[in-house]
């Protein structure tokens, strides 16, 4: 049986190696919660921020049609886009 590499590690080496692993894991799982968070946070901003625009123009769109300013309303298209 062929011996494993960390049987010729030291008591030293081997209790560090036990130590930093799961500090590492953990600070490594942190690191990547703290990511998906964020982006879900972003997410939600930009969806909000989207429904307020098109409210908005929608809004805009309904008022320049109602009172027959359609240079407005082509203004505003063309500006979107």
């Amino acid at each position: 049986m062929t011996p494993r590499p960390w049987q010729a590690w030291s008591t030293r080496t081997r209790l560090l190696v036990m130590t930093i692993a799961p500090v590492v894991a953990m600070c490594l799982t942190l690191v990547w919660y703290s990511y998906q968070s964020r982006q879900e946070e972003v997410r939600a901003a930009l969806a909000g921020r989207g429904e307020l625009l098109a409210r908005v123009l929608a809004d805009s769109s309904e008022a320049a049609i109602g009172s027959g300013r359609y240079e407005h309303l082509q203004r505003t298209i063309r500006d979107v886009l």
